[in-house]
């Protein structure tokens, strides 16, 4: 049932109360779907859209918020920062940014007389919050339910309908999950559940529980490895520290085998770090040769023979990968792309980074 516009206006009036008593301090947003125009209380202020300059408040923009977020900042004056994400069903006709003295940010959408803070994933998919100063911080210690992280890791796409496979250690404890796939500067974020898992070799599958999610990887698993071959993975270490931009690292297998021979694994020398967990082993031709899961301890390296290690670094092989995707319903694994291998190694890069992901496991 539709709301009269008596009803409709004594939504508005508060927050249009709100907005002048703090006008000095707020961000206005008005215009269509395909529009927008920003202002600001004071002028003057610099906007940019997706890190690309548009002008000074009050300006007009065209935006395009059909396929993904767009990212709005806005500074003010002393170098504030403002930060908005914007997806497609944010309605810019009636829509407000209000800060308060206290410096809490909040959304108001006149049009549902809503007041949304910037966590609220229905406006924007990203695992940013906002501190004080406007700067971008790492995901939060909990989800929308109030649960704490209890591991991260890296994980990558397998096969079509959303598979995606990682590391046994880095979802054992976790009873939701959610993945980050990065996208354009964004990340696009899905929830999953665990399909299968095999922690004798450290390896669990993951699939994507929503509909919209439509990633086909570029690659096949390949379970041909040689000593001296070229290898590379793409992951996301230490993002706390490192920040959530993919780290790449190339290296070359050096054994068949892992620790005390272990014959499920590969020893490589493509340098790993808390956070790569779960991250794929690429080889030359950008196929999927193993799943990186382990580097040697040093402390305990030096205690046993005397000296730090150098550069060991361990990957359990495809083949078992391959073994645990076998009873999964509704599983295709893909074709390899003969494209990628005749590519630059840079130009393998920027199309493999899009299938590898950020995975939080809560509690």
């Amino acid at each position: 049932m539709k709301k009269s516009k008596t009803n409709k206006m004594k939504t508005i009036i508060p927050y249009l109360l709100f907005l002048f008593i703090f006008s000095s301090c707020a961000t206005m947003f008005t215009g269509s779907v395909d529009y927008i125009t920003f202002n600001s209380s004071p002028s003057n202020a610099d906007v940019y859209i997706d890190s690309k300059p548009i002008g000074k408040t009050p300006v007009t923009s065209p935006i395009d918020r059909k396929i993904r977020p767009v990212e709005v900042k806005v500074v003010l004056e002393q170098n504030r920062q403002e930060v908005f994400y914007l997806n497609k069903s944010f309605n810019p006709s009636y829509a407000l940014n209000l800060f308060t003295p206290f410096g809490i940010g909040i959304f108001v959408d006149l049009a549902n007389g809503n007041a949304v803070r910037y966590s609220d994933k229905s406006y924007y998919t990203n695992f940013y919050d906002n501190n004080d100063n406007g700067n971008r911080q790492v995901a939060k210690s909990t989800n929308e339910s109030g649960k704490r992280i209890l591991s991260s890791g890296t994980g990558f796409l397998i096969a079509k309908g959303g598979f995606v496979a990682t590391n046994y250690h880095v979802v054992e404890k976790g009873s939701e999950f959610v993945l980050y796939f990065p996208k354009d500067n964004l990340f696009l974020a899905y929830k999953a559940f665990v399909v299968a898992k095999d922690q004798s070799n450290d390896l669990a599958i993951l699939e994507i529980v929503e509909d919209t999610f439509s990633l086909v990887p570029p690659y096949a698993l390949e379970d041909k490895y040689e000593v001296g071959e070229e290898v590379f993975t793409i992951g996301y270490p230490a993002i706390s520290i490192q920040g959530t931009d993919f780290k790449m690292t190339k290296g070359e297998i050096n054994s068949l085998s892992g620790i005390q021979n272990n014959k499920s694994w590969l020893q490589h020398s493509a340098a790993i770090q808390p956070g790569n967990s779960g991250g794929p082993l690429f080889n030359k031709e950008g196929n999927i040769i193993g799943v990186t899961n382990a580097s040697i301890n040093d402390e305990a390296f030096l205690r046993q023979t005397g000296s730090l290690s150098h550069g060991i670094f361990y990957a359990i092989k495809s083949d078992y990968l391959k073994v645990l995707t076998n009873n999964l319903k509704n599983y295709n694994p893909t074709q390899e792309n003969k494209s990628l291998k005749h590519m630059d190694f840079k130009d393998q890069i920027k199309i493999l980074k899009d299938y590898v992901c950020i995975i939080f496991a809560y509690e």
